[in-house]
C-alpha cells in the first residue's frame, strides 16, 4: 500500500482493545476509533486529512467487513473532521453535537487557516496536506444524549456541557465500561487553549465522565489511560485556579503572574514550557470575569 502512504501524511494503526472495540492511534495527529456492532461499524472521528478515512477503512478491512454506518465526531476541531466528505461519499451518516455543526458552519475554511497559522511553522507539510480540504458538517446532531444500538451492544453519545470546546461529546460503552473521550480528556498534555475554554465547565465535564466509572478511557490523542490520569488533570486545573486566585487577591497583574507562577509538579507534561503561560492567562480571565468567545481566534 505504498500509494496509500503517499496520500496520508499522518498514518496510524488499529490497536485492539476488545473483540469489538479498536483504537486507531496516530503518533503525530488525532486518533480515530471503531466500535463493531452486530450489522455495522461506528467510526469515532474522521481524522486530519481528506484521505484519513480511506486509510482507516483500508486497515479496518483486515479486522471486519461490516459496513461503516455512522461516523461520530467528538468535537469541531479540524484535525477530527477532515475526512467527513470522504465518509459521506461512502454513504456513512455523520453524527456530532449541535454546537459542532454551528461552529463548523460559522468558521468554514477559517478552521483550516487556523490550523496552518497555529502549527504551520513546526509542520510545514500542513499547507500541502490541507490544500484541497473541504469543510463539511454532520448529517445528524443531538443536544444531550443519543443512543445507537440496544441491549448489551448499545453505545451512548453523551454531552456533559462545554469542555475543551463548546461541543465535546463522549462515547460510552456501558457493557465494556469503555469511554471514548475525544479531546475532552487527554493524558499528561497541556492543551493549546487557543479557543479559551471555561476551565470550571471543563473540569465539571471531566468529573461527569469520571462518575461513569470507566475501566478505560480512549482519547483523541495518545494512548489509552485510566481514572488516575483524569484525577491528575482535574488536580492540575484546581492547583492552577488556587495559585492564580492567590495572586489576583494580592492585586498582582497578569504579566507578573506569568513571570513568577510555576507548578513544578507538572513540568514533565508535554507542552508545559510553551503553554503554561497561556493557561495562566485563561484562568486569570476566568477569575476576573473578562468575557471571551469560545473560538475567538485571530
Amino acid at each position: 500500500s505504498g500509494a496509500l502512504t503517499a496520500q496520508v501524511h499522518y498514518t496510524g494503526e488499529w490497536v485492539k482493545i476488545t473483540d469489538r472495540v479498536y483504537h486507531f492511534q496516530r503518533k503525530q495527529s488525532s486518533n480515530s476509533g471503531a466500535i463493531i456492532m452486530k450489522d455495522h461499524v461506528i467510526i469515532v472521528d474522521a481524522g486530519q486529512e481528506p484521505d484519513s478515512g480511506k486509510e482507516v477503512i483500508d486497515k479496518l478491512k483486515k479486522i471486519t467487513n461490516k459496513p461503516v454506518k455512522y461516523v461520530v465526531i467528538t468535537h469541531y476541531h479540524d484535525d477530527h473532521i477532515m475526512a467527513i466528505p470522504w465518509f459521506k461519499k461512502q454513504g456513512a451518516i455523520i453524527i456530532a453535537h449541535e454546537q459542532s455543526n454551528r461552529i463548523i458552519r460559522e468558521m468554514g475554511n477559517k478552521l483550516i487557516d487556523q490550523r496552518i497559522n497555529l502549527f504551520g511553522k513546526d509542520r510545514p507539510e500542513l499547507k500541502q496536506i490541507l490544500k484541497d480540504a473541504v469543510i463539511d458538517v454532520a448529517d445528524l446532531t443531538f443536544e444531550k444524549k443519543l443512543t445507537i444500538g440496544e441491549g448489551e451492544e448499545r453505545v451512548e453519545l453523551l454531552f456533559f456541557g462545554p469542555a475543551r470546546t463548546p461541543s465535546d461529546i463522549y462515547l460510552w460503552l456501558p457493557k465494556e465500561k469503555i469511554l471514548f473521550t475525544g479531546d475532552a480528556i487527554n493524558k499528561s498534555v497541556q492543551p493549546i487553549h487557543y479557543d479559551y475554554p471555561n476551565i470550571q465547565q471543563w473540569t465539571n465535564s471531566m468529573q461527569s465522565a469520571m462518575d461513569l466509572a470507566p475501566a478505560l478511557y480512549l482519547p483523541g490523542h495518545g494512548e489509552a489511560f485510566k481514572t488516575d490520569t483524569v484525577k491528575e488533570i482535574i488536580d492540575y486545573y484546581n492547583d492552577l485556579r488556587k495559585g492564580v486566585r492567590a495572586y489576583i487577591d494580592r492585586g498582582v497583574p497578569l504579566a507578573k503572574i506569568q513571570e513568577e507562577f510555576e507548578l513544578p509538579q507538572y513540568k514533565n507534561w508535554r507542552n508545559y514550557s510553551d503553554r503554561f503561560k497561556t493557561h495562566i492567562m485563561v484562568m486569570y480571565k476566568e477569575l476576573t470575569g473578562e468575557t471571551k468567545k469560545f473560538y475567538d481566534i485571530k
